[in-house]
């Protein structure tokens, strides 16, 4: 599975996709389409601009696939609003609860295998324990 993500990254290498620079930074997660279950909690490497070269982490469920797009693609929706700054445009947007996002498998990646640690993510869950 590893050789099929490395071939279709130095494939979007080829084709002016994506430039080495991002290829060497860019984490491709090695999940599958047919790996992923509709309902199934996930993390989601999502773009915080138009082109993708800049993404943030973002919990999501997956509704199903998005067939209209192509096959490797799927209807997710984030299971908490998470915000972030526009790297071009300095404005404040959002990944909303319940909102609905494509995203492409390959920025899928089980909830387990999340190896960055989100500090306010963690603060965040601590004080909802706290408050119970």
């Amino acid at each position: 599975m590893a050789n099929l993500i490395n071939e279709a990254q130095r494939m979007q290498q080829l084709a002016g996709v994506i430039n080495e620079s991002q290829a060497e930074s860019q984490e491709l997660s090695e999940m599958l389409p047919n790996d992923i279950k509709v309902g199934e909690l996930y993390i989601a490497s999502m773009a915080t601009q138009n082109d993708g070269s800049t993404r943030i982490d973002v919990k999501v469920k997956v509704v199903g696939p998005a067939k209209e797009l192509s096959d490797t693609h799927f209807v997710v929706e984030p299971v908490e609003s998470k915000r972030y700054v526009n790297p071009v445009s300095k404005g404040e947007n959002e990944f909303s609860k319940g909102k609905q996002y494509n995203v492409e498998a390959m920025y899928l990646k089980p909830v387990g295998t999340n190896e960055s640690l989100d500090i306010e993510e963690i603060v965040n869950e601590a004080l909802k324990a706290v408050r119970k």
